[in-house]
């Protein structure tokens, strides 16, 4: 099976029926030292629900500590299903940082 031809500008993700890849979503509302960030729970459940339109896999995590997201993040790469999917996507909702200089 040929993935991506030198012609195209995609690659052919798995059968149409079958689950595409692997979605984590990793939630971030509550902070200590930050504002609470309003909305992001309606950004999470958005997600959520696209890539599971597009048949992916998908876990949600919210508001781990630093310990439990490195925990999520080890579980998810020591999956052994990761050769069923065509792709792994991960989505980060913070706080960002505008460089300013």
């Amino acid at each position: 099976m040929q993935i991506l031809s030198q012609s195209a500008n995609y690659y052919q993700l798995v059968e149409p029926n079958k689950i595409k890849g692997y979605c984590l979503i990793l939630n971030y509302e509550n902070f200590i030292q930050h504002d609470h960030r309003k909305g992001t729970e309606k950004d999470a459940i958005s997600l959520e629900t696209l890539f599971k339109k597009l048949k992916f896999k998908v876990k949600r995590h919210n508001d781990l500590s630093k310990e439990e997201t490195k925990t999520a993040l080890a579980n998810v790469a020591s999956l052994d299903c990761h050769s069923e999917y065509s792709c792994f996507v991960l989505c980060i909702l913070s706080h960002g940082n505008e460089k300013r200089g």
